[in-house]
């Protein structure tokens, strides 16, 4: 079992100003430096979440630009750039497959149309699943704590379906979120279910979250290789190099 946020190694779901976050890219990995992370991927909206400044294709260019320029400057922590793709209703994601394959890594999430119910939610989220650009599925349920109900879906079955495709499951480290909920940790640990600990931070002081994921992972049982971000950085690369 995870033992702390010391054997955190790193951190993907990060948001800087570029979308919605209120941190620059360079002060996000000086962040990340300074938490004596290996490395940090980072994952702005993509262009459907236009309330949360979504990425243009324009804006991909010149991110995609600015992570390799900065990689350059910052040898010693590795960036990921990624894109927190939203799940359209269809299951579908945002941006075509051509351009998703040039992310080194894709959160699918939904931001959207939160009460389709039970069957049609989670088919939706499972066909995001089953896409073969998705390596992680940011806050399952979509619950705010005190302010939003989670949405009906059939979480044992995306859980397995998740663990089918080698998909991890985010555990959202933002208190307001804190989803999926350590209640299914069973559900993850039977089907082996990849997770990782993500702070959806949206500023520096946000990488800190990652402590309450570690609480949610250790009240779930959940295994030290079970969490995607304990891993050393070569074992990350290899794993995010499969899709």
């Amino acid at each position: 079992m995870i033992n702390g946020v010391g054997e955190v190694q790193g951190v993907f779901h990060n948001h800087t100003t570029r979308s919605d976050g209120t941190s620059t890219l360079e002060e996000m990995v000086l962040g990340a430096k300074k938490l004596g992370y290996k490395y940090i991927g980072i994952s702005d909206h993509s262009q459907t979440a236009f309330y949360a400044k979504g990425l243009k294709l324009k804006d991909l260019e010149a991110q995609e630009r600015e992570i390799r320029d900065l990689q350059e400057s910052y040898p010693d922590i590795r960036i990921f750039w990624g894109i927190e793709s939203d799940i359209l209703q269809n299951g579908s994601l945002d941006y075509e497959a051509k351009l998703l394959k040039k992310f080194d890594f894709v959160i699918a999430s939904v931001h959207q149309r939160h009460s389709l119910g039970t069957k049609e939610t989670t088919e939706r989220i499972i066909r995001a699943v089953q896409n073969p650009a998705t390596r992680m599925i940011g806050h399952l349920t979509g619950r705010l704590l005190l302010g939003r109900k989670p949405m009906e879906m059939d979480i044992p079955r995306i859980i397995e379906e998740a663990a089918k495709n080698d998909v991890a499951i985010e555990i959202n480290s933002n208190p307001w979120r804190l989803d999926i909920d350590w209640r299914w940790g069973k559900e993850l640990r039977q089907q082996k279910t990849l997770v990782s600990l993500n702070p959806d931070a949206h500023d520096i002081q946000g990488l800190k979250d990652t402590v309450h994921g570690v609480v949610v992972a250790r009240k779930a049982l959940l295994p030290k290789e079970q969490v995607l971000n304990s891993w050393p950085l070569a074992q990350v690369e290899k794993w995010l190099a499969r899709k």
